[in-house]
């Protein structure tokens, strides 16, 4: 089997696991992600700093947020910034219609479904200022095509903001998450390395060391 074809069906296999799991965990995602979601409420104020500072720059920005699942972020930076249109694409339909319902009054939001990684679905999503990826590059077999993706969608000097899993030196952390399709990458850097230019970079301690977690700011190369 090609690499090629051995990427796809792993993406498949990536889409598959996402659809399943939240088809079960959408309707308590909102009460129990916040004790291993670390980090959300201090990267979702930095968006709000870093919006605003570009807002001075430039009109009509565009934000969209892979795997936005119940509007966690959406509903507030809409709110704040009613004059930005905001898109959230997640893969899970479950997910999605609990962030319809949180975003109804919002005349600034759209959701798309379907799953970034895939490459034959790139084109339903317009040029991008800024693309928030919280805690979803870890659900990816396969994260340099998701990067991949993700710099092709972005305008000229478009910005990516990472929130996730970094590593955990406990092999019980990393074979329970695994269990659960999440992946650690503390390769990140190397990663996105061909793509971006870090802007600013922080490592961040779980639970004492159970596990770390990153915060990435990013603008996109040539």
């Amino acid at each position: 089997m090609s690499n090629a074809s051995t990427t796809h069906l792993m993406i498949q296999e990536d889409k598959k696991h996402i659809e399943n799991y939240y088809r079960w965990n959408a309707g308590i995602y909102d009460a129990t992600r916040w004790a291993i979601l670390l980090g959300r409420n201090s990267f979702k104020d930095e968006l709000i700093e870093q919006l605003s500072e570009h807002r001075k720059k430039k009109d009509n920005l565009t934000v969209a947020e892979i795997g936005c699942g119940t509007g966690f972020y959406l509903k507030p930076l809409a709110t704040q910034f009613p004059e930005i249109t905001f898109t959230g694409i997640d893969t899970s339909s479950h997910m999605l219609k609990k962030a319809k319902k949180s975003l109804r009054l919002l005349t600034n939001t759209y959701l798309l479904k379907y799953f970034f990684s895939e490459e034959t679905k790139q084109t339903q999503l317009l040029p991008q200022d800024h693309i928030i990826c919280s805690y979803a590059i870890s659900m990816n077999s396969k994260p340099t095509e998701l990067i991949n993706q993700i710099h092709h969608c972005l305008n000229k000097d478009g910005q990516l903001h990472l929130l996730d899993f970094y590593d955990s030196r406990f092999s019980f952390v990393r074979k329970w998450m695994g269990l659960h399709g999440v992946y650690f990458y503390n390769t990140i850097k190397e990663i996105i390395s061909p793509y971006f230019e870090i802007k600013d970079l922080s490592i961040h301690n779980g639970y004492g060391g159970l596990f770390r977690y990153y915060k990435l700011h990013l603008k996109k190369l040539h």
